[in-house]
């Protein structure tokens, strides 16, 4: 062996040589004749070497596997010690935090014992509960306790007492805490948990799924709520066979850049990616992977409110509908995994695309149609809600038509002064502070203010439960509440006395002993005939059709209505409102009580004393039946626009009976509504909450999503995959990124704004440049020559001129 060489250069020296031999071999076999010619003895001496050449190959073969197999040896070795090394390092760690823990306990026995809490009082316990395992994590039940003590509502930051004083009150004796951070990133876990749920939960789901979605502004933000629904399995019974119905699930909270509908179909295309892709990491996914794509293609419907960018939301997410339908057909119909692997990952996707097109193309019309069927539904909620804006408008423009008739003008201090002062630009903003609604959007703000500091509030349901033996509870006009200002008007109709009496024990108590000017306001709104006309047209409109049409549509509870199934129903609304506006005198003939002929549907009244209080009124107020024809003639037109959707040649009379009853919209918008509603609370109530959190809280808890964990993701590899996963992206720093993409979209907003702004002005700057150029030119024209220096210097004065007026926003006529 050559010094100087490693054992691998020796082993390619060796082959090297070999392989020379080799071909010596096959010359001499090859050329027999010459090599008899050759001495015998150059034959020999060549052998010889090669037998040589042979022995050392072998002996250096030799020493190269015996080197090998101490490196080998070694290596082993090294991975041997390297994992005792960890095993070690693990060991430490749990004995640092043993004596941590030994330390506090030691601490607290010692505390204990000098204030005398030691004692046990109540006895033994019944027995001991640990909150952590002996790794010093919380223990998987545990965790779902404290996912559930969240869902209720209790705070991260008492959590841990609540679970103690529990065991306590019990007789369990709880060892361990569970500290605030520790409960945030479970709660983190439950909504990644949600996620899974809801991907899960799609795969099996038959006759496709429909979406909801509604916006708001909160804390000066976009907020974006979404619901998706299905047949959801119940969990109830058999896991592996359970029985399913519809449920609403929470498909996510999101904030925005804005509220077009561009961006709200990117949201939601967002939401859905990333609720797939948690999916398809976790060990249920990569058991049965799911494409994003399914779900688009199996989008059915969408509910909404009636605003034109739901509308648009609608196409755009058909649009995406078909579009994943063909991408499918493609991926299903044409390639297999094998033809897959031949092309990369874009060129299989346009592979994919121009196969799902051809597909699409030879789908006959009716397989196609069939294939492209989505349905748009307005929520009935709006529907009633706004029938009510148009009844009163048309109301409040029958007043224009009678003479010296007319409610109140129940202004604000500052209107009223300018308008007593002759101002016409007030008298002309002074139209539609007056009437009904007015009135009881005053009377809400006195007696039911949002804000708890202002109005009477409780004060007011002291007198009355003084007064009757029972508080009233005067509808929420303050904030936006379905149906509050009917219901108003008819709290003011029935006790419109007492609440007279109520507005002059306010004024007596104060000081000065004087209404201020929204209580004068609505005392003098009280005593208005045109006024009180209004309030009783506005009740007789929730008895007779408001409350039993909301009957109909949110029966309450956990039934759910499926808005495809009610265009009978809207047809009949429409027939009623019609009848009312061509002859309202059922609504009037109070000493018959015959409720079959007025009431929608023949149904008794709610509200009996309702009645009762506008067949008092009834006598002072000659304009009712007229009233009432022009709300149900305004009602009904707002009912013909806001019921497009059921129209004759419409999506929805197209449809099967079976497509009916497969494609479930429901019927209100009530889940966003209150998903909204309840973020708005938790931002009020916890502040620093991010929207991460509220989101996982409010899925969690509105899912049923703690079943769905004990059912499909018991498992350890489940429950510590949503842990990693929580650790993964609370790192990431999500909630930050968001708020500065909406900052920076903001800014970028302002930095457009100037630019057409800087544009805009340079255009005006220009004409007023023109302008002066032809000014001065008219004025060079229309004046004789003179001699060139003394007109240069009276261009130059005259054009200083120019431009000091210009710059100060003066006349540049010359």
């Amino acid at each position: 062996m050559v010094k100087g060489l490693t054992p691998l250069q020796h082993a390619q020296r060796l082959a090297n040589i070999q392989k020379i031999a080799e071909n010596r071999q096959k010359r001499q076999n090859s050329d027999s004749d010459s090599q008899c010619d050759r001495p015998v003895s150059n034959h020999d001496t060549e052998n010889a070497l090669i037998r040589s050449l042979e022995s050392e190959v072998s002996r250096l073969k030799s020493r190269v596997q015996e080197k090998q197999l101490k490196i080998n040896n070694k290596n082993k070795e090294i991975n041997r010690r390297s994992a005792r090394v960890q095993s070690l390092k693990g060991e430490l760690k749990k004995a640092r935090n043993a004596l941590k823990m030994r330390n506090l306990r030691r601490m607290g026995t010692s505390n204990k014992k000098r204030d005398g809490s030691g004692s046990d009082k109540v006895g033994k316990y019944l027995g001991t509960v640990s909150l952590k395992e002996k790794g010093g994590a919380v223990s998987f039940p545990i965790r779902g306790v404290v996912r559930q003590l969240s869902a209720l509502g209790i705070p991260e930051s008492n959590t841990n007492q609540v679970i103690h004083t529990v065991g306590h009150g019990l007789g369990v004796k709880i060892e361990g805490d569970v500290s605030a951070r520790t409960v945030g990133r479970i709660v983190a876990a439950g909504g990644l948990a949600a996620q899974v749920q809801i991907v899960d939960e799609l795969q099996f789901a038959e006759n496709g799924h429909t979406l909801s979605s509604d916006g708001t502004t909160i804390r000066h933000r976009n907020f974006e709520s979404r619901h998706v629904t299905f047949s959801a399995p119940t969990y109830e019974d058999d896991p592996l066979k359970p029985s399913r119905t519809i449920k609403t699930r929470v498909l996510g909270l999101s904030t925005a850049v804005n509220h077009t509908s561009e961006t709200q179909l990117h949201g939601l295309k967002e939401i859905i990616e990333k609720a797939y892709g948690v999916y398809n990491n976790s060990p249920l996914g990569q058991s049965k992977p799911a494409l994003v794509v399914s779900f688009a293609a199996n989008i059915r419907g969408l509910g909404s409110d009636h605003a034109e960018d739901q509308k648009k939301l609608g196409r755009g997410v058909k649009d995406w509908m078909i579009v994943s339908s063909k991408y499918l057909k493609g991926l299903e119909d044409h390639l297999v995994e094998a033809e897959q692997e031949k092309y990369d990952k874009q060129a299989m996707e346009e592979v994919i695309e121009r196969f799902g097109a051809e597909a699409w193309a030879d789908l006959s019309d009716e397989d196609r149609e069939k294939a492209e069927v989505f349905v748009w539904a307005g929520c009935c909620m709006h529907k009633e809600l706004n029938s009510v804006k148009g009844g009163a408008r048309r109301m409040a423009e029958y007043w224009s038509t009678v003479d010296n008739t007319a409610p109140v003008k129940l202004m604000n201090q500052h209107k009223e002064m300018a308008v007593n002062a002759g101002s016409s630009e007030a008298v002309l903003s002074s139209f539609g502070d007056s009437g009904g609604v007015k009135l009881t959007s005053l009377a809400g703000a006195i007696f039911r203010h949002k804000d708890d500091k202002k109005g009477q509030q409780d004060t007011f349901k002291m007198y009355f439960e003084n007064l009757y033996g029972y508080s009233i509870a005067f509808p929420d006009t303050s904030s936006t509440r379905f149906q509050s200002h009917c219901a108003a008007a008819a709290e003011l109709i029935v006790h419109q006395q007492s609440f007279e009496e109520f507005l002059l024990f306010v004024r007596d108590k104060k000081d000065n002993k004087t209404f201020n000017h929204m209580e004068l306001n609505v005392y003098k709104g009280l005593k208005d005939g045109p006024t009180l006309t209004e309030l009783c047209v506005l009740s007789l409109y929730l008895e007779c059709l408001g409350k039993p049409y909301m009957k109909r549509v949110r029966p309450g509870g956990d039934k759910r209505i499926n808005a495809l199934g009610l265009s009978e129903l809207h047809k009949d609304i429409k027939a009623y409102c019609q009848s009312m506006a061509t002859n309202p005198d059922p609504l009037l003939m109070f000493e018959d009580g015959d409720y079959a002929k007025a009431a929608f549907g023949g149904e008794p009244w709610d509200r009996p004393d309702v009645i009762y209080a506008v067949a008092r009124l009834s006598p002072q107020l000659p304009h009712l039946r007229r009233c009432l024809s022009a709300f149900f003639g305004g009602s009904l037109e707002v009912w013909e626009r806001l019921t497009a959707e059921f129209k004759e040649d419409g999506q929805i009379s197209k449809l099967s009976k079976g497509d009916k009853e497969n494609i479930f919209i429901n019927a209100t918008n009530d889940d966003n509504e209150g998903l909204l509603g309840s973020t708005r609370l938790m931002s009020r109530f916890a502040p620093r909450m991010n929207v991460s959190k509220i989101n996982a809280k409010l899925m969690y808890s509105r899912n049923n999503t703690e079943k769905f964990i004990q059912y499909r993701m018991s498992d350890s590899l489940s429950q510590k995959y949503l842990m990693r996963l929580q650790r993964e992206q609370e790192g990431m720093k999500l909630d930050k990124r968001r708020r500065e993409e909406e900052i920076a979209y903001q800014k970028a907003e302002v930095e457009a704004k100037k630019q057409r702004a800087a544009r805009a002005q340079e255009k005006i700057d220009a004409h007023i440049v023109t302008g002066l150029l032809r000014s001065l030119l008219h004025w060079r024209r229309s004046r004789p020559r003179v001699n060139e220096e003394g007109f240069r210097v009276r261009l130059m004065g005259r054009v200083a001129v120019k431009t000091a007026q210009w710059m100060r926003g003066g006349s540049s006529k010359g």
